[in-house]
C-alpha cells in the first residue's frame, strides 16, 4: 500500500457532523466532492466516487461522520469548504481530524464497509494487509 497511498501523503481524514442531522452529513459529502478532482489520480477518482455513493449506501451507525483517505492538498480544501459552510450558517458544527489506521477499526461489519452492494462489503482486506505486512516486514 506504500506506493499507492502513504508514499505519496493520502492517509485516513474524519469529519463528525455535531448536529446529528443527516443533512448536514450530505452537505458535507457534496462538498467533499466538491473538493476533489477525479481525473487527478487515482486515489482521487476512488475518492470521488466513493463520497458521492457514500449517502447511498447507508454507512451511518451512530454519529453523522465519514472517514476519507486523502492528501494534505485535500484535506485542507475539504476542511476549508466545511468552515465556509459552518460560517455561512448551513450547517452544524463539524469536528475534523486524522482516523487511525489498523485491522479493528476498518473490518466492522457495521461500519465503513457495510451494506456496499459492490461486493466489497464481505472482504476483510484490512485484516489481509496486517498479517501479509507484518510477514513480509518478518
Amino acid at each position: 500500500m506504500g506506493p499507492l497511498c502513504f508514499d505519496r501523503g493520502y492517509g485516513p481524514f474524519r469529519w463528525v457532523c455535531l448536529s446529528l442531522d443527516p443533512a448536514d452529513l450530505t452537505a458535507t459529502d457534496t462538498a467533499a466532492a466538491g473538493c476533489i478532482d477525479p481525473g487527478r489520480c487515482r486515489q482521487d477518482r476512488d475518492n470521488y466516487h466513493w463520497v458521492c455513493s457514500a449517502g447511498k449506501n447507508d454507512l451511518v451507525v451512530g454519529s453523522q461522520a465519514r472517514i476519507l483517505y486523502s492528501d494534505a492538498t485535500g484535506r485542507v480544501r475539504i476542511a476549508l469548504a466545511f468552515n465556509d459552510l459552518v460560517r455561512r450558517g448551513r450547517i452544524g458544527p463539524v469536528i475534523i481530524g486524522r482516523d487511525h489506521h489498523d485491522v479493528s477499526g476498518a473490518d466492522s461489519p457495521y461500519r465503513e464497509t457495510s451494506n456496499i452492494r459492490d461486493g466489497s462489503n464481505v472482504m476483510a482486506e484490512m485484516a489481509f494487509h496486517c498479517w501479509a505486512g507484518n510477514a513480509a516486514r518478518g
